[in-house]
């Protein structure tokens, strides 16, 4: 925890910005999916996270670049890609279970057999 406090403290304001916008998106795709199977219908597309975290990853690698001389702070932005690199797998985990309910015959689930 204490890394990532360090991490987040070397992010300029858009890169915050960003990964906000990475949050909202993942709570909005986690609603859809609970909204549709809630209803037992398939999930709709969910918002493009994965070209957010594509983001957040290249603009840490210029940032760096960019404090090459310092140790202290490059370490920050390596914890910081530590932990871009957990929520891609959050995001990737959410992407496979909106994949793998929608490759449930939803028709079939929803027939009356009785």
């Amino acid at each position: 925890m204490h890394a990532r406090e360090q991490a987040v403290e070397v992010l300029d304001d858009s890169l915050r910005k960003l990964l906000g916008r990475i949050y909202d998106a993942c709570i909005e795709s986690l609603r859809l999916m609970s909204n549709s199977l809630a209803e037992q219908q398939p999930i709709p597309d969910l918002p493009d996270t994965r070209s957010l975290i594509h983001e957040v990853e290249s603009r840490g690698k210029e940032l760096i670049r960019s404090v090459a001389d310092d140790e202290g702070v490059q370490t920050s932005v390596l914890h910081f890609m530590s932990a871009t690199s957990q929520l891609r797998s959050w995001v990737n985990a959410i992407h496979d279970c909106r994949d793998k309910a929608n490759a449930l015959d939803w028709e079939a689930w929803n027939r009356n057999y009785f």
